[in-house]
């Protein structure tokens, strides 16, 4: 993806994390020198589009295991009484309303 846009693999990872409309995340920028540090605020100068974001996560799906693979409806234990409150514009998998 990152010889496809033309830009570093860390700044295609970082605005991948950062766009995704499933990630309850926000990127950590890990730089050393400050090279690094102007490769990764270049992430933001750009965007990935739909179709690549969907290319990203189609190519990075893995069962997560123990202890997800036995949750069936995690949000009443993680958010109790809560979760009508939460306003979330990036609302993942155990934010959705069923």
């Amino acid at each position: 993806m990152a010889d496809e846009v033309g830009r570093t693999p860390s700044q295609v990872a970082l605005n991948w994390v950062r766009q995704c409309s499933f990630a309850q995340v926000i990127p950590i920028i890990g730089a050393r020198t400050v090279e690094q540090l102007d490769d990764n605020l270049a992430c933001l100068e750009w965007t990935l589009t739909d179709e690549q974001i969907c290319q990203l996560n189609s190519s990075t799906t893995f069962m997560r295991g123990y202890p997800e693979d036995l949750m069936i409806d995690a949000r009443p234990y993680l958010f109790g009484k809560n979760f009508d409150l939460l306003d979330n514009h990036r609302a993942g998998p155990y934010l959705t309303k069923a």
